[in-house]
């Protein structure tokens, strides 16, 4: 299998199924449910690092998700690894607690 196409979630259950033999390196490219322009596409960033990291030497096509959500070590993970493609222009929600200011502005560049 060469790429697997779909939501986080749908791509996510393919990889966990013990029946669905996949490639040692495939890529993702993750898609709208409903393939509705208007709706934001938003993921966690752990279910982005989980996807990518069971795809081998594949690259994660996260060009289309208008939001990232995680603490701000979760989203510097997602956006500092070379395997996963983001688009210039996206939003992300940090999740409530005590972050360090460095994070937070290193995210904001």
């Amino acid at each position: 299998m060469d790429e697997i196409t779909g939501t986080a979630a749908e791509v996510i259950a393919v990889q966990d199924n013990d029946d669905i033999t996949l490639g040692a390196d495939y890529d993702v490219t993750l898609e709208d449910d409903d393939n509705d322009s208007d709706t934001d596409i938003v993921v966690a960033a752990a279910d982005l690092t989980d996807i990518n990291a069971d795809q081998g030497d594949g690259t994660l096509y996260a060009d289309l998700v208008d939001e990232i959500t995680g603490t701000a070590a979760e989203v510097l993970a997602v956006q500092d690894h070379a395997g996963i493609s983001l688009s210039s222009f996206y939003d992300v929600m940090i999740d409530a607690g005590v972050e360090a200011a460095a994070d937070l502005t290193t995210i904001d560049q």
